[in-house]
């Protein structure tokens, strides 16, 4: 049977969010679940991947005039 792992999280802080996304994955192959849902939202963000170049993907102008958080996964 399965194991299944439920989080739901109500802190709403994008860099804390992005750090334990990353922890719950690093550490997944020594969990007793088969599987993990994380429930989380963040303040207005973008979020970007490792790979993005982010002058191309985001305006940054417009996300620092507007109070938007840009983070990268």
């Amino acid at each position: 049977m399965e194991k299944a792992r439920l989080i739901e999280d109500s802190r709403e802080n994008l860099f804390l969010n992005l750090s334990i996304e990353h922890a719950l994955i690093s550490l997944h192959p020594e969990s007793e679940c088969d599987f993990s849902l994380r429930i989380w939202r963040n303040p207005p963000s973008v979020i970007i991947g490792r790979g993005q170049i982010l002058e191309k993907e985001v305006d940054i102008k417009f996300c620092k005039d507007n109070n938007i958080s840009i983070g990268r996964r």
